[in-house]
Formats: structure tokens, sequence, C-alpha cells
């Protein structure tokens, strides 16, 4: 899920193709061409995850999280 601003407001993974995004599946690509100093602009930056416009391309980058640790 991609979780939105709100509480309760969040979008399944696969609705983005009727949104008009495309699944490059060549994340190394992506994450080095946001790397590049000036070369793309931070649109989002949730806790989850970041979306960045390069060029006329977007790329969303997930952030790593701790794992999960049920209480004891």
């Amino acid at each position: 899920f991609i979780l939105g601003l709100s509480p309760g407001n969040f979008m399944i993974a696969e609705r983005l193709l009727d949104l008009g995004v495309i699944d490059d599946a060549d994340s190394d690509s992506c994450t080095q061409r946001v790397a590049v100093p000036g070369a793309a602009t931070r649109l989002v930056d949730n806790r989850f995850y970041d979306i960045w416009a390069v060029d006329e391309d977007g790329c969303i980058i997930m952030k790593p999280q701790r794992p999960w640790v049920p209480f004891e």
C-alpha cells in the first residue's frame, strides 16, 4: 500500500498503472539518477518513501524500515 497524508487515505500499488505510472523494474537506474546532484527534485518526503521527479520521469524510492518485533 502507498499511504497518503490523511488517515485512511491509501492506494494499492496495482492502481498506479491506471494513473499512468509504469513499473520500470530497474530500480538501480532510478536510484542512480536521483543520486546525481541537481538532477532530481524531491516531491514527497514520507516516512516510508520518497517521490522524485527526474526530467520527465518520476521515481518512488522506498525507505528502509526496521523489522517489526512483537512485544514480549
